[in-house]
């Protein structure tokens, strides 16, 4: 058996115990780029050339403020060839301040299958992370995702704690989403450029 590594053309010779020898000639071409990764590197091209600043990894990125509590940003870092979308939402409690913030992970080369990660702090004193992957192209502003609590700084967590971060993982995930919409719209393009193909912002 032969694998292929990459596209191109190739010379396999074979020589059987008896002495005879056969070659064929394979040629691998590369796969068609879909429409999810042409829209990728649309954004890229955008970013590279408009983008706001450059954040503390070194990589550009476009923001935009939603209101006085929320701000969301899309970042690319050419290592990994990855889109990520921050969405910060910050809240004053009787017990302080809470802040969460939710990263969207889309990589060129596996673009049905994102990552996500939310942060939460709850009153300046507990952190949690949960996580979860979803496929953007099915995902919708009624989808409820499942989400797995991945750490936490405390131990006690009672069953309705864990609903309760699960249940607002949901909750911000959709804030990402509808404000990288907005995002985009304010730069001239389409959440659906990011692979969102099936949530509609209105």
């Amino acid at each position: 058996m032969v694998t292929a590594k990459a596209a191109g053309t190739a010379t396999i010779t074979a020589k059987t115990s008896n002495g005879k020898i056969a070659s064929c000639t394979v040629t691998v071409t590369k796969p068609a780029e879909s429409t999810a990764q042409t829209n990728f590197k649309k954004v890229v091209s955008y970013i590279e050339t408009y983008y706001d600043g450059i954040n503390s990894y070194g990589n550009k990125f476009i923001s935009l403020a939603i209101d006085s509590n929320s701000i969301v940003g899309l970042s690319y870092e050419s290592s990994e060839n990855k889109l990520t979308i921050t969405f910060l939402y910050e809240t004053e409690t009787t017990g302080g301040t809470s802040k969460n913030g939710v990263s969207i992970n889309l990589c060129y080369n596996s673009l049905s299958k994102v990552s996500v990660e939310v942060l939460h702090i709850l009153n300046e004193k507990y952190n949690f992370k949960t996580g979860t992957v979803i496929d953007p192209s099915s995902y919708t502003y009624d989808s409820n995702i499942s989400f797995s609590l991945v750490s936490a700084s405390t131990d006690i967590i009672t069953s309705d704690i864990r609903q309760s971060l699960l249940d607002l993982s949901n909750s911000l995930l959709k804030g990402a989403v509808l404000s990288a919409g907005m995002l985009m719209t304010y730069n001239g393009m389409d959440i659906s450029d990011l692979g969102f193909t099936s949530f509609m912002l209105y």
